[in-house]
């Protein structure tokens, strides 16, 4: 983690990543025309595979593309060559598995029940259609995700006529076209994460090499990352607005906030991101994250009005409890705790027995934390940084308090702890290595099963990396200790 450098001003510009996302919409476009035309070249492949295998070779041809538009980027300093090739393995390698997942599981059938409802009675909560269907499983997160499939969904409609120029086009058209498009996204928005963590590797002072080993190993050997992809959960847009918030708190406010905002229109947890930012007394990311999340809030009810946001807070009034070991939530652990003595009636008051004990502890940790860090003697040549460092430290406990009162953790949802590994590696590895490596093993290597209590590895990870974390300023020995003085360092 040692950086002797400062790095240079620059990066992946704006434009260099509007042409990227530029070149893969091509692609995507260019494998359903491909797939519409059905030449006989193509037909060795099987038909339920064949679109996203198409789509996979068409991603591969633009590669060349994008590498020419990265290359003037990575000669500006040494090793952005070595962080610009994890990039490209990380983007090739999950090519092959989603060809895999080409048929929607029954997390992406919520999805698709919401947006069924949405398109019928104009908000997408209601379960009961005007025609008598009964739409199972029922959705109930924010109304972005459901509004964006309809969307899709609408203008995939609008493309029939001039998709049927270039091949037979039916009435399950528009509803592969969407899980395709949706499909697309989630590949994109993992190129999107991987710049994003890779950015919060270097603010944590990982020199470039390191940051680019870390986040290409973080993302290729992943269990969560793998089983979200492989259920179309949506969670790597709440780790983009929690990593937005982490690399842009301090120096564009508007993007933070504007992170953040995206993120709880996508699902709720990055709202819990505020909590830090109040503590830091950041007011400017607070408001401009209540700024974009109004406005898009506003945007979203243009068609139903108020009775969308309504539906929504009926619908998470009653939230999903599980029942599978492999739940991570305290829910989870407390029912299966409870089936061993045949007492499964008591699980709410337990789990929030337990909850209340959790959050009054993080709760204990965070204040100290505040108290004792504002108290220590003022900042030296060497701990010019301590706002910045005391920010990330609260941060991270934060993101763990949201795994302790989520009513529901499975494995995917573990992706968020990314940053919690990084910071710790980053600040914490002379004195607890071993923790580090166990907990981050056991959160990101180990497979799921639904084996009591061997299945909840991934709530013991979590602590042992809140574990290696103690309340004290960590101490600083220059030059291997992290220096935050500049914010996301410019690559």
């Amino acid at each position: 983690m040692k950086t002797d450098e400062q790095p240079a001003r620059g990066g992946p510009t704006l434009w260099r990543g509007f042409c990227i996302l530029g070149l893969l919409a091509l692609a995507d476009l260019g494998a359903v025309l491909l797939f519409l035309w059905s030449p006989p070249f193509i037909h060795y492949t099987a038909r339920q595979f064949q679109l996203f295998e198409l789509w996979s070779f068409a991603r591969i041809l633009v590669w060349p593309g994008v590498i020419l538009l990265l290359i003037p980027w990575a000669r500006q300093a040494a090793g952005r060559g070595i962080a610009l090739g994890a990039f490209l393995v990380v983007g090739a390698w999950y090519l092959t598995p989603f060809q895999g997942w080409a048929s929607p599981s029954y997390d992406y059938s919520a999805w698709r029940n919401g947006m069924i409802s949405h398109l019928t009675v104009g908000h997408p909560y209601e379960t009961h259609m005007p025609d008598g269907t009964v739409l199972r499983p029922n959705y109930w997160y924010p109304p972005l995700l459901a509004q964006s499939l309809a969307v899709t969904q609408q203008t995939a409609e609008h493309m029939q006529p001039w998709l049927g120029r270039f091949g037979r086009v039916g009435g399950h058209t528009p509803r592969v076209l969407t899980f395709y498009a949706f499909q697309a996204s989630q590949h994109t928005m993992l190129l999107v994460i991987f710049w994003m963590l890779y950015g919060f590797a270097r603010r944590c002072r990982f020199d470039r090499a390191t940051a680019a080993g870390l986040t290409l190993g973080l993302l290729t050997f992943n269990v969560p990352l793998y089983r979200m992809f492989a259920f179309h959960q949506v969670n790597l847009w709440m780790l983009a607005g929690m990593l937005g918030v982490l690399l842009w708190w301090d120096r564009r406010p508007w993007a933070a906030g504007a992170a953040m905002a995206l993120g709880f229109h996508m699902k709720l947890y990055p709202a819990i991101m505020g909590l830090p930012l109040l503590l830091a007394r950041r007011w400017r990311v607070i408001i401009w994250a209540g700024i974009v999340t109004l406005a898009m809030a506003l945007l979203l009810m243009s068609r139903s009005g108020w009775v969308l946001w309504h539906e929504f807070l009926q619908a998470i009034s009653n939230p999903m409890w599980g029942s599978f070991p492999r739940d991570n939530s305290i829910h989870g652990i407390a029912k299966n705790i409870l089936k061993l003595f045949d007492a499964t009636q008591y699980d709410r008051e337990l789990t929030w027995a337990f909850q209340a004990l959790l959050v009054a502890w993080m709760l204990s940790r965070i204040i100290r934390r505040e108290r004792s860090w504002r108290r220590a003697a003022p900042p030296t040549d060497t701990d010019t940084d301590r706002p910045a460092r005391l920010f990330m430290e609260q941060s991270m406990d934060t993101i763990c308090l949201s795994f302790f009162v989520s009513p529901l953790v499975f494995e995917h949802h573990y992706i968020l702890a990314l940053p919690v590994i990084l910071w710790t590696a980053a600040t914490r590895w002379p004195q607890a290595r071993g923790r580090i490596l166990t907990g981050a093993a056991l959160i990101c290597l180990v497979p799921v099963y639904d084996v009591c209590p061997l299945a909840w590895n991934r709530i013991v990870g979590l602590f042992l990396l809140l574990a290696a974390r103690p309340v004290q300023p960590p101490p600083l020995s220059p030059p291997d200790a992290p220096s935050l003085a500049a914010i996301f360092p410019n690559d």
